[in-house]
Parts: structure tokens; sequence; C-alpha cells
């Protein structure tokens, strides 16, 4: 709707709603007059009483149709006003026409129409011309203008009060169209306002619905990523960290946060974090390796990648931790690994040379012997020859079998009879004060083997988990199924699936954590002179691997050693 149409809108209401209470006032009004009538002019009482009445009764006439037809307000106010007008000036003839007093009658007229209704001033212009033409033109036809002093001075009031009336209709006009100018302009501005303000709650809400989207995904990502995640201060004090961090260095998330990182560097890192640090807030950003404590003591080798980050409430430091403690252990038996097949394969040729050699000693060591003409001395001498490169021979068929150049007879076997079997042999020799245990997976999948080699590769590690315990002790065989993940399985340099897990425990010494690299390497013994070859374990190496399968090492001092064998389940080539 236009400004105009609105003005004109409420103006009209504004005149409906006047007009209803012009009628009702003044039919009251006109009848309460007659009191007047009967002061001033008895003699004519009756006669403008039953004016006074036609006139009310009219007025509640118009009053009832303009409530049901709510129509045509101008043409109610000027039949009105010329009702009122009619009436008036029939009480101003009996008295003296253009003498008479009551020529006041149309001033008060003019007074309620100018000032209840709030017309436009074209439609005052029209109600003043009605009602001061029915005062002036009955008078000039029908009335002797006996004394024009009189009537000259009636006339002079009558358009005095009508041109200030008009004076004053205009300009009460204006300030209500003005008014009602304003209370549109306001009513629009409000209506704009109303909208501005419910798009800009809808923005909001929009807005506060991505913001909260945003935030839960990204304290999902932040709480559920693979990785630590630590957020610290500029001076490396933790303000926030994902449950993987936590579990990483072992503390709730209430301990971490407040924490300075650097209370979890190892001593000889310290110095390297301020380093660090330092680069960090010049704006360089860090990927580094380092080795970490945990709540529990225990050092975790950690990969993070870091850099400073500029926010509002100030510059972060921000840190994605990831423990590769186990896959530095992988990659370091990996490497070892490879060192052995490289040994292996040097030990073979020298082995295969060597006992070549040793076949010629033995031979004529032989044909020596067998001469009439030595005496005992030498017979004795030839003797120690022979037994020694006897001894040689069997070192260098143990190189031979860790080098896997020699034969290998497989068919499936249930690991769980071997080790029964075995146990009842090696009871035998063992002292009393060791004891063995076993707890046995049922049932357990057969593995593709050589039986021999399966007892040969028991033995060696049981007689290590006895040596190891001087004083005795247990020795625990556990066989289980596990699966090893592509992962796992490609760190040690095998096959993924189902493997048959041999465990051999002792409660003994345990293996300096220096000497685990070097466990399986050939000629390395940390038993005592002409206790050991070395050859024990590198030869169990080497059989293990000839089956596809795979050896580890877990060992600290005196809380004892544990070697574990994996076997694969299914048929498989040699490696």
């Amino acid at each position: 709707m236009s400004k105009k149409e609105y003005i004109q809108e409420e103006l009209l209401k504004t005149t409906h709603s006047f007009t209803q209470l012009l009628l009702s006032i003044a039919a009251i009004v006109i009848l309460l007059l007659s009191i007047l009538d009967y002061f001033v002019t008895p003699e004519y009482f009756k006669t403008f009483f039953i004016y006074r009445i036609i006139a009310a009764s009219l007025y509640g006439i118009l009053f009832l149709i303009f409530r049901k037809v709510k129509k045509f307000a101008s043409l109610f106010i000027i039949i009105a006003a010329l009702i009122v007008s009619i009436m008036i000036e029939l009480m101003i003839f009996p008295l003296g026409g253009h003498q008479s007093p009551y020529y006041v009658g149309f001033i008060v007229v003019f007074v309620f129409l100018f000032g209840l209704l709030p017309i436009s001033f074209e439609m005052s212009i029209i109600l003043s011309s009605i009602i001061y033409g029915t005062y002036l033109f009955p008078i000039l036809i029908f009335d002797n203008i006996t004394n024009p002093r009189i009537f000259i001075n009636n006339n002079i009031f009558l358009t005095a009060t009508l041109m200030g009336g008009l004076i004053w209709r205009y300009i009460n006009h204006r300030i209500h169209v003005n008014k009602l100018s304003l209370e549109y302009d306001l009513a629009q501005e409000r209506q704009r306002l109303k909208l501005y303000s419910e798009q800009l709650e809808y923005l909001v809400a929009e807005r506060t619905k991505e913001l909260k989207k945003s935030e839960t995904m990204l304290r999902s990502l932040f709480e559920q990523a693979t990785d630590g995640i630590l957020i610290m201060n500029d001076n490396g004090i933790i303000t926030d960290a994902n449950e993987k961090a936590c579990e990483i260095y072992g503390f709730d998330k209430e301990s971490l946060i407040g924490t300075n990182i650097e209370f979890f560097e190892t001593e000889k890192n310290k110095h390297l974090w301020a380093e660090r640090k330092k680069r960090l807030l010049n704006g360089e950003s860090l990927f580094f390796e380092t080795q970490h404590q945990r709540k529990d003591g225990s050092i975790v080798s950690i990969e993070i990648s870091a850099k400073a980050i500029e926010l509002e409430s100030g510059r972060v430091i921000q840190a994605f931790c990831r423990d590769v403690t186990e896959k530095k252990r992988l990659q370091q038996q990996l490497l070892q690994s490879q060192k052995l097949e490289s040994i292996g394969q040097l030990a073979g040729g020298i082995a295969h040379d060597f006992n070549n050699f040793l076949t010629v000693i033995m031979g004529y060591s032989e044909l020596l012997s067998q001469n009439p003409k030595l005496d005992e001395r030498s017979l004795h001498m030839i003797k120690q020859i022979t037994r020694s490169a006897s001894q040689a021979s069997q070192i260098v068929e143990k190189l031979l079998k860790f080098s896997r150049r020699g034969d290998i007879e497989r068919t499936k076997v249930n690991l769980n009879n071997i080790i029964n079997e075995t146990h009842e042999m090696l009871e035998r020799f063992l002292p009393r004060e060791v004891k063995i245990r076993k707890e046995l997976h049922e049932p357990l999948p057969l593995v593709e083997a050589d039986p021999n080699q399966m007892e040969q590769v028991l033995m060696n590690l049981v007689i290590n988990a006895k040596d190891a315990m001087p004083n005795g002790g247990t020795i625990t065989i556990n066989t289980a199924l596990t699966f090893l993940d592509k992962d796992e399985a490609g760190v040690a340099n095998i096959r993924p699936g189902e493997y048959v897990k041999v465990s051999i425990s002792d409660t003994g010494k345990g293996i300096p954590e220096e000497n685990l690299p070097h466990i399986f390497e050939p000629f390395f013994t940390t038993k005592g002179k002409d206790k050991g070859t070395g050859l024990g374990l590198a030869m169990v190496y080497g059989i293990v691997k000839e089956h596809g399968g795979h050896i580890t090492v877990k060992s600290k001092l005196n809380k004892g050693t544990t070697f574990e064998v994996y076997l694969p389940v299914n048929t498989i080539s040699s490696f």
C-alpha cells in the first residue's frame, strides 16, 4: 500500500468513527438545548421542541442507517448539516429573521463540525457553504431586512467564525495528514526493521547451526583422529589434547592439560625441544622424531609434525604425534632379518669350502691312523686331529643348515603333538630345579613343517631357557592362533594371514638390551667361554625363516625372556 492510499484509508476510518459519534452526540445536544428555548422563548417552546424532536429523530435514523451501511460518510455529514441548519433557520424566522439571536446556532454547528470531524479542507468549504447558505439565502429571499446594522453584524460574526474554523480545520487537517504520513513512514521502517531482524535472526540461526555443525565435526575429527593431537601455547604448555594423545602418554586429559611438553622429553632431548620451539615460533613447520616418557616410565618413539598457528586468542602450537615404537621395533627386526640373510649366505659359502678341507684332513688322518709303524703317542695325536675335525664338521653342518642349504621334508603337523613329544625327551636331562609348564591351544590348526627341525627349534630354545636359569625356574611353552595383518606381516617380511604362535618363556636373568639386536647373529653368544658356539639361535632363526615364519624376542633383566615363533597355517613355498 502506498503512503497516499494509507493516509486516505486512515482518514476515512477516522471520519467514519467520528461521524457515528457526531450523529449520537448531536441528537442529544439538540434535545438538551430545548432548555434554552424554555427560558429564552417560552412562547415558542412547544414549536421549537417539535423541531428539535424531528431533527434528533432524523439523526437517530441516520445513525442506525450509517452503522449498517458504513459507507458514504461525506453524504451523511452533509445531510446531518442540512438537518440542523434547516432546524435553526426555522427557529430564526419566528424571532425576527435577520435580527434573531438564534443565528448563534450556526456558530455551534460550525464548532461541532470542525471540532469533532477530521474532514478535509475541501469538505470543510462545502459544509461551510451549505450551512452559511442555509442561513443567508432564505433571509435574503423571504425576510424584510429592517435593521441592516444587526444583519451585517450577525453575518460578520458568522463569516469570522467560519473563516477561523476553516483556518483551524486546514491546519488541523495538515497536522493530521503529517501525523499519518509519519506513522506510515514509521510503520514502513518497523516493517523493514522487522524484515531485517527476521533475516538477521535467520542468518544468525543458520550461521550458528553451521558453526555448531563445523564445531561438532572438528571436535569429532579431533577426538577420533588416529594420531595424537596436542595444542600448546607459545611456552609449550598443553592447553588441549585428544584421546589418542592421552593413550600415547598414559595420562587422562585433565592431567595432560597444563603440563609443559618438555616434561615428557628424555634428558638427552630436552635441549632439542627448546631449539625446535624457537624455530616453530619463527614460523617454521617441523617434522621430527623424538623419544618421550610415558606415565609408567616407559620410553616411546614419537613422530611429531608441528606448526605454530595464529588465532584470535593468540598464537598456539599444534602438534600431531604418532607412536612409532612398534614400527621402529619391527623395522629393526627387518634390518636384523636382512642382515642375518646376508650373513647366512656368507656362512653357507664359507662352510661349504671349509667342509672340503675337513674332508681332506679327516681322510688323511684316517690313513695315518692305519700305519702300523706309529707309536702310541703319535697315534693319540692323530686321533685328536680326527676328533677335532669331526667336531668342526658338525659345526659346518650347522652352518649349512643356517644358510638353508639342507634338505627339508615337510608334512602336515600339529605343533602341540611335537611339543608333547619333545617335552617327554627334555624332562630326562633338565635339572629338577627347572620345571616346564605347557599352555597349549586346542584345537590347533596344522602347519606344513619338518618335524625334526621343529624339534630342533624347540630343543634349542628350551636349552637356552634352562641355561638362563642356573638356580632353577619355570619354562612356559604356549601355543595360540593369531592373525598378522598386512602392516605387521610386511615389516616382518612374511605373508599376512593366520599363524600358529609358539611362545617359550623363562624366568631367568634376561638378556641385556644392547645384546637383543645381535641375538640371532651366528657365533654371537652371551654364554661363557667354551659354553656355546653361538650357532644355536642362528640355526633356529634359519629354520623358522625357511618355513616362511618369523621369530621375535622380548626380554627384561632379572625378569626373564620370551621367544615367539610364528609359523603360517596355510601351505607356503620356500622363501
